[in-house]
């Protein structure tokens, strides 16, 4: 998971410290009597990473502008003591309002592209969690890395499928079925199936290779694991292994489709 500052974490704080800022009424001016609020609220601000400060020029400019003038102020505050150099509350009141527009998180610019996704806010959502798994294996969070890319697989394989046509893959589930691959009986809605189901299906059908669904099996074993019960009954836990598995089922799956 991101262990980075995002917009809505500094709008809740912004909020809790200066409660007028969703109120109707008129912003105080601010004096050094609120120099250690303010510089909290601001040092919060500009901890926030560039990239989630998703905003259009005209309302950009009016964020950095109204940040620059709070910095100002307690730069003022620092050097020449509290004094009567006051700043309207007005501008803490338009960075929150700004930040309330702002995303927690987008996609890395380096993550899998999934253009097979058409629905835009489908692909986006799968890409950010695809940047959460791939940190959580960089922050060593074996089981979150693990777990999160067999989600993701599922989610790109109900996509392929949803969109397959459903007499070939209703024919496929029979297919398996009578072979035994498909132990259990497969649900008529396909957002019903786990991921056992979609791998066998997908894979029959051509829309991954031999190779990934090889990959997806393995995955699939280990996102069990997030069951306590399972994982006693196999003496196994996610680690290193099996979230490099599961991510690179993810990519083999998305290079396919």
């Amino acid at each position: 998971m991101p262990r980075t500052l995002v917009p809505s974490a500094v709008v809740a704080l912004i909020e809790n410290t200066f409660t007028w800022v969703t109120s109707g009424e008129n912003p105080p001016q601010l004096s050094g009597d609120n120099a250690g609020e303010l510089t909290g609220v601001v040092e919060a601000i500009e901890a926030i990473p560039p990239e989630l400060i998703v905003l259009a020029p005209p309302d950009l400019a009016q964020f950095i502008a109204a940040r620059g003038r709070l910095r100002h102020r307690i730069d003022t505050w620092v050097s020449r003591g509290p004094g009567s150099y006051n700043v309207n509350g007005v501008y803490v009141r338009q960075i929150r309002s700004l930040l309330t527009t702002c995303p927690d998180a987008i996609p890395a610019p380096t993550t899998t592209q999934l253009a097979f996704v058409t629905d835009v806010d489908l692909r986006d959502q799968l890409r950010i969690d695809i940047g959460w798994a791939t940190q959580a294996f960089t922050n060593g969070d074996w089981k979150a890395a693990t777990v999160l890319s067999g989600s993701i697989v599922e989610a790109m394989l109900l996509w392929a499928l949803d969109h397959a046509d459903r007499n070939n893959v209703d024919a496929a589930v029979s297919s398996l079925e009578n072979s035994n691959v498909l132990t259990r009986r497969t649900p008529n809605k396909l957002n019903e199936w786990n991921l056992h189901q979609y791998a066998e299906v997908a894979g029959h059908l051509g829309l991954i290779s031999a190779g990934s669904l090889a990959q997806v099996r393995l995955g699939k074993d280990f996102r069990n694991l997030i069951h306590p019960g399972r994982a006693i009954r196999l003496s196994r836990k996610c680690d290193r292994g099996t979230a490099l598995a599961s991510l690179a089922a993810v990519e083999m799956v998305a290079s396919d489709l």
